[in-house]
């Protein structure tokens, strides 16, 4: 798939309304948000700092779809999706988890459990849009 393919991709994805990043990490929330509002101005951005202020906005919100970095302080990623998964209320939400190099072999395993998908950091938007096409209704 050429660059303008996977950019024109983006493009098709008009069923994501709202997207929730769950990263500690303030440069990698702002990069994801960036692309998310450049590439689909549509979709309504969320961010938390943690697994914790993740689960309580996802709740309140009711994402479409949750990003959440395996890595992080007061809740990891991979409690973060058990969580999101287990809950009736957030049970119905993708989740897709991220993993750096340095993700945690059992961080890692916990992520691939609990998320629909794991992506490798860093990513393009095209790249998780493809990932996100499995889940379109």
């Amino acid at each position: 798939m050429g660059h303008a393919d996977k950019y024109h991709l983006v493009e098709e994805m008009a069923v994501m309304n709202c997207v929730l990043i769950v990263d500690d990490s303030d440069v990698m929330r702002t990069t994801i948000a960036d692309l998310f509002r450049y590439f689909l101005p549509q979709v309504h951005v969320l961010q938390a700092r943690n697994g914790q202020e993740g689960v309580k906005l996802a709740q309140i919100e009711q994402p479409d779809v949750v990003l959440v970095d395996g890595n992080m302080p007061i809740m990891d990623g991979s409690a973060t999706a058990e969580h999101l998964r287990h809950d009736k209320r957030t049970s119905h939400i993708i989740v897709i988890g991220m993993a750096s190099a340095n993700t945690t072999a059992d961080v890692r395993a916990g992520l691939k459990q609990f998320c629909h998908q794991l992506i490798r950091k860093p990513f393009d938007l095209p790249d998780l849009m493809q990932q996100l096409r499995k889940y379109e209704a």
